[in-house]
This record gives structure tokens, sequence and C-alpha cells, in this order.
């Protein structure tokens, strides 16, 4: 089997992630893996030319791990694509590998190392023209902005992401970015135009069949209505989320979906639900080893309790 041939694996593997077929995307990574143990050699010695497909072999399984709430195997993952990397002098999977880690310290609520690591693929994507990695770089240094609430900063850096995904017809990055400027639209309240760009993102995650995506977005969608004051219409979205999520066996989207219908149903005072589904978004929190929205979720119970109480 030729570098070719263990490359088109890894682009399957690839696409099953991208439409949310997990266990296959890491049976199309294992084939690869098996193969270079068997037929190559050690991955500390292994000829040069084997060291990106190597690399770029774990940090898809990192990836995986990631989507399944597996927060320190995918850290591992990461770092082994980046040791890798790193070894065989590969700069081009070294600035992927950072920015992969850069995805995890983010979860992980790690966020200096975060940005200490998109920084530095960004810095060795300028010096060696990689424009792909180069432009994720930049749209997750955008979303660190934005979650420190610095709006502004964070819609350069977007609106920078999105020229170059478009120039490279990069559609699943478009339509992440597009997700991430209409996060600031909902949150400076210009309602009416975040609810048309999700509406662009979810046209193209669509056509590409990015579920995970897609399910991401009527979350968001969901969240906006509740700004708007239609708790109703919100739940419609987190409904299409939920089923999304519970097909891909994703934890953490779980959590976010039944945050949310928590919120629709303190919206509309049926707090008995409320409360079920607070409930739910913890567990599910927990399974995921996300920290960040198990907070949340027990933020939104407590609440909720002090509200009933002042009744």
């Amino acid at each position: 089997m030729t570098e070719d041939h263990l490359s088109e694996l890894l682009d399957l593997a690839m696409k099953s992630w991208e439409v949310g077929n997990f266990d296959k995307c890491d049976e199309f990574v294992n084939r690869v893996l098996y193969f270079l143990k068997e037929n190559v050699g050690d991955e500390n010695s292994l000829p040069i030319q084997y060291a990106p497909i190597l690399s770029r072999a774990y940090r898809l399984l990192g990836i995986t791990q990631k989507e399944r709430g597996n927060n320190m195997l995918c850290l591992q993952y990461f770092e082994k694509s980046l040791s890798i990397a790193e070894q065989y002098h590969d700069n081009r999977n070294i600035a992927k590998a950072l920015v992969s880690l850069g995805t995890i310290y983010e979860r992980t609520d790690k966020m200096p190392e975060a940005k200490e690591a998109y920084l530095r693929s960004l810095r060795i994507c300028e010096n060696i023209n990689e424009v792909r990695t180069k432009s994720r770089a930049i749209s997750n240094l955008g979303i660190l902005y934005y979650n420190e609430k610095d709006f502004v900063t964070a819609l350069q850096f977007f609106q920078q992401s999105l020229a170059i995904k478009e120039e490279q017809n990069d559609k699943l990055g478009v339509s992440n970015v597009l997700n991430n400027i209409a996060l600031i639209y909902k949150d400076t309240s210009d309602f009416a135009v975040a609810l048309d760009y999700f509406s662009k993102a979810i046209e193209i995650k669509n056509e590409i069949q990015d579920k995970q995506g897609t399910s991401n977005i009527y979350i968001n969608m969901g969240d906006t209505y509740i700004l708007l004051n239609e708790p109703i219409k919100a739940r419609i979205f987190f409904q299409k989320a939920i089923k999304i999520k519970e097909e891909l066996h994703s934890e953490l989207g779980l959590a976010m979906a039944f945050l949310g219908m928590g919120n629709s149903y303190v919206a509309t005072k049926d707090y008995q639900l409320a409360q079920e589904f607070f409930k739910q978004a913890i567990q599910s929190a927990h399974d995921s080893n996300s920290t960040r929205f198990e907070r949340l979720a027990y933020k939104a119970l407590t609440e909720l309790y002090e509200k009933q109480l002042q009744q």
C-alpha cells in the first residue's frame, strides 16, 4: 500500500467524521496504523515520507474522542500527533496539531494554553504559507476573544478567516465561521442578522452533510428564539438538535441541547419540566467530562430553585 493509498484511507476517515460516523472514522485510521506497524516499522524510525500520515492519523483519532467527550484520551492523541510532527520537523502538521490541541485546551478551560497554541500555529503557518490551517487558527482565536466578550476583536478574526475559507472553497470552514459571526450578532442583540447568518450556515451544513455542525446551529438558533421571547419556537430547534445528538451519541451536544430545553421551559414557567431537563444536562455534561457545561447546568438549576422559592 502506497502513501497515496494510506492518505486516501485517511480522507475516507475524515469524510466519515464529517457525517458523524465516528466508529467508521476510527476503523479507517486503525487500518492505516496497522499497515504502518506491520509493513513500515516503528513509529520512532519511520521513513520520513510516512510521518505526515502518522501525525494525521493520531489527530483524527483525537477528533473522534473529542466528539465522544473523552477529553483525556483526545489530549493524548493530539499530543502524540504533535510529537510525531515535531520529531520529523513536519511544520505543516505541527501547525495542524497545535490548532487541535488548542480546541481541547478550550474545552477543559485552559484558555491561556489554547491562545498560545493558536498563536504558535499562526506563526508557523505564516512562515510556510499554510493557508487553510492559518484560517483555522485565526477563527479559533476569534472564538477565544468571543468567549472573553471582546466582540469587536472576535469579529475581525472571523472576517479574516471567512475571506480565506471562501477563497479556498472550504465549505465546512465557511459554515463554521458563519455560525461564529451569527453568535456575535446574537450576543449583541441583533437577532435578525444572527438568524440570517445561522440560516446561511445551516444551508451549507446540510449540503455537506455535517450532522454535528447542523445540530450545533440548531441549538444556537433555539437560544436566539428564547432571547426573542419565542420559547415554543425555540423548542423546535432544541428537539431537532437532541434527535441528531442522540444519533451521534454526543453527550456534550446533548448537555447543550438539554440546557436549552430547560431554559425554554423556564420561559413558559413550566418549572417541573425545566428541572428535569437541567438534571439531564448535568448528567450529560458529567458523562462528557465537560466541567464548563456541568457548571452552567448546575447554575441554571440553582437559579430555578431560587425562582421557585420566591413564589
